[in-house]
């Protein structure tokens, strides 16, 4: 199985995510994050699904 890394980028979005969304819902930030992370986690399992992005 391959293991899905985050790039520091990828966590500073994440964090901009949930600081933008929690000033309506801390609830529902928290939701949102965690959906984000779950669908990406799916690359875990279904390797092929995934757009190649080339490394620069």
């Amino acid at each position: 199985m391959a293991k899905v890394e985050f790039s520091a980028t990828a966590l500073r979005t994440l964090r901009s995510i949930h600081a933008y969304t929690s000033q309506d819902s801390d609830l529902y930030a928290n939701k949102v994050i965690n959906n984000i992370i779950k669908r990406i986690k799916v690359l875990e399992v279904h390797i092929r699904i995934g757009k190649v992005v080339p490394r620069i």
